[in-house]
């Protein structure tokens, strides 16, 4: 004698209901949620394999894609493995939906738009962000379906679609706490004092016309022959770069010209 088949509780309770398509349904979106999730960590994650002595690890550190690629097609078969257990509707509905997302993702104008639908729902693109694709850096005026509006740093305005973002990346110009990071050299004067000069180039960072002011200018001494004093500063956005540039280099010629004045007075003083 056999007996009965075996079915879980879950099984005979679910499968073929409306239960079972709701338990697919919330069971698919959470998995989907954490696809997501490590699809934004995994470039960073892989790359930890660069040096790794297996060639298919130094392969997929060298291809993020292939590893994204992998992620995805687990994703979507574990999906359809919980759609057949808990609801053959729910199965149904996913194989079709599989081969319309297949061939949206080959084809290019329908991959721009599959990919602007996502960055417009996670927030990424804004207008008004400033960013770097590849040797384009600029502000964002327009976040559109297929692509985005870019006004570069020289004044042009070009569409980048949300195909090359995907491809090429997305970088952010600002730093954390607002404003545009300008990195600077200076002269360090041997007839002043270091420590002088140091805070002359940090009030020269911070009191620029263009400067931003939640930012916080950093000042070292580089290790070359000659020194210099390595400056770190904010502007406001990127194209005020350049104006701030100057107006830090002009401040801080001026104080170094009024620090030797103010020396030159004293030393006759000091002689007498």
């Amino acid at each position: 004698m056999t007996g009965p088949p075996l079915v879980t509780p879950l099984e005979a309770d679910a499968l073929g209901s409306g239960w079972g398509a709701l338990i697919a349904l919330l069971l698919i979106a959470v998995l989907l949620v954490a696809a997501v999730w490590v699809d934004q960590r995994v470039a960073v994650f892989v790359r930890r394999f660069a040096g790794a002595r297996l060639l298919p690890l130094r392969l997929v550190a060298r291809r993020p894609l292939l590893a994204r690629a992998a992620l995805w097609l687990a994703a979507a078969a574990v999906s359809l493995a919980l759609a057949l257990w808990l609801s053959a509707l729910v199965a149904w509905i996913l194989v079709p939906a599989g081969v319309v997302a297949l061939a949206l993702a080959f084809t290019p104008p329908l991959r721009d738009v599959v990919l602007g639908v996502g960055g417009a729902l996670s927030g990424r693109l804004k207008e008004g962000d400033y960013v770097a694709i590849a040797e384009l850096e600029g502000e964002i005026t327009r976040v559109g379906m297929r692509a985005i509006e870019l006004r570069t740093l020289d004044g042009t305005r070009v569409d980048v679609s949300h195909g090359r973002i995907a491809r090429e990346g997305l970088r952010r110009l600002t730093a954390e706490g607002g404003g545009y990071p300008v990195d600077m050299a200076l002269p360090v004067h041997e007839d002043l004092d270091l420590a002088t000069l140091v805070e002359a180039a940090r009030l020269a960072a911070c009191l620029a016309p263009h400067a931003h002011l939640g930012a916080r200018p950093a000042v070292s001494l580089s290790e070359t022959v000659p020194p210099v004093l390595q400056v770190r500063g904010f502007a406001i956005d990127p194209f005020s770069a350049g104006p701030y540039r100057g107006e830090v280099v002009m401040s801080f010629r001026e104080t170094v010209a009024e620090l030797r004045a103010d020396a030159a007075e004293q030393s006759p003083a000091d002689a007498t």
